[in-house]
């Protein structure tokens, strides 16, 4: 969706050669808007979901593993 100055992506991701991968999707919905009085910047917000399909007794181990990944990719913008 885009309006004005506004740009909303959101992906949706299924890694079905990891372990547990046909067990949950990845969702990340990213949110760009451009900074006020300034064409040349921009303000991305990132939010990510981790939806379960089926139950596992390792979903606490892979959110925590997948939490830790998006935390990283945050440090490096």
């Amino acid at each position: 969706m885009y309006r004005g100055n506004h740009l909303v992506l959101e992906t949706s991701q299924s890694m079905p050669n990891i372990p547990f991968g046909d067990h949950f999707t990845v969702e990340v919905r990213w949110d760009i808007t451009q900074v006020a009085g300034d064409p040349s910047q921009c303000q991305v917000q990132s939010q990510v979901s981790v939806p379960f399909s089926k139950a596992t007794w390792w979903k606490k181990v892979t959110l925590l593993i997948l939490l830790s990944v998006h935390v990283s990719l945050e440090r490096e913008r």
